[in-house]
């Protein structure tokens, strides 16, 4: 979807579904202002299936009207999905039950957020927005990726979800308050960061290596610049 279209979908969107006992694989990615509303329920990779649903660029929206599942799957019966956000396109699950990751055992989800130059010559990631964040009892994974060439500061904010509740989950690679390293980037995830009014996933830069700058006070040295590998 792309070339600033319009998609819009009544009832549920399932991005890769099992037919009978036979995977269905599926993929859409939605970029260049593009706009894709949902009425109902979005799933991404259900029963034995895998789904990846990719959004880039400025003004790149998804709207979803209910339920926004990344693997949805049921006993023995897993599915894979991956939901990709970057580059200033938004994901907008506000309306109803909000976005949930590996909703069944056996389940993988990915939360996979791109940071880089939206088009306008401003650095963002993607977002989600959700009336609630949450996680089932499948594997859920998140991976930040910086774009090749572009330049973070030490204490830059990426919030990568907005929500209103969350049901205490985590993606199995990042706890809270968690250092991990992404495309050479030091970040540090916050479930609940307070500067966002206590309700937003949030990456912040810092410095690398860690123990070199004195802990988390190294955040303070704004004039450390890091430029993404290419």
């Amino acid at each position: 979807v792309s070339g600033a279209s319009t998609v819009n979908v009544d009832a549920d969107f399932f991005v890769g579904g099992e037919v009978g006992a036979v995977a269905g694989d599926g993929s859409v990615t939605v970029t260049d202002g593009s706009s894709v509303t949902v009425g109902d329920d979005l799933y991404i990779g259900t029963d034995i299936s895998t789904g990846v649903l990719s959004l880039f660029g400025a003004g790149t929206t998804l709207t979803v009207g209910d339920r926004l599942y990344v693997g949805w799957g049921f006993a023995g019966f897993p599915a894979t999905g991956t939901l990709e956000v970057g580059r200033g396109a938004v994901v907008e699950a506000t309306a109803g039950e909000g976005l949930n990751y590996a909703d069944a055992g056996g389940d993988q989800a990915t939360g996979r957020f791109v940071i880089g130059d939206d088009g306008t010559g401003t650095v963002s990631s993607g977002l989600i927005e959700a009336s609630t964040f949450g996680f089932g009892t499948g594997t859920a994974m998140l991976e930040l990726a910086v774009d090749g060439g572009v330049v973070l500061d030490v204490g830059d904010v990426f919030v990568l979800i907005d929500y209103n509740t969350w049901d205490g989950g985590l993606f199995a690679n990042v706890a809270d308050d968690e250092i991990v390293s992404f495309s050479g980037f030091q970040f540090l995830i916050d479930y609940n960061d307070a500067a966002f009014g206590g309700t937003a996933l949030t990456a912040t830069v810092i410095p690398e290596p860690l123990a070199a700058l004195g802990g988390f006070a190294g955040v303070a040295l704004i004039g450390l610049r890091r430029r993404a590998k290419v």
